[in-house]
């Protein structure tokens, strides 16, 4: 899980964007976002997939990058 959460944050930075844009997108809020991606909290799949969503990913390329 440790891993998908590096993934999200390097996959956020290549393509721009503030972890407030993100959770704009996703309807939460900044620190709501920053605690899954930088303490490691677990997420679930359906958290997986919106990011990706936002990010105009697959959510493989999420767990496999």
């Amino acid at each position: 899980m440790h891993q998908i959460l590096k993934n999200i944050r390097i996959l956020r930075k290549i393509k721009g964007y503030s972890q407030d844009y993100i959770a704009k997108k996703m309807g939460i809020t900044q620190s709501s976002y920053a605690r899954f991606e930088n303490q490691g909290v677990k997420i679930d799949y359906n958290i997986m997939e919106m990011v990706a969503k936002v990010l105009e990913i697959d959510v493989c390329k999420v767990v496999n990058y």
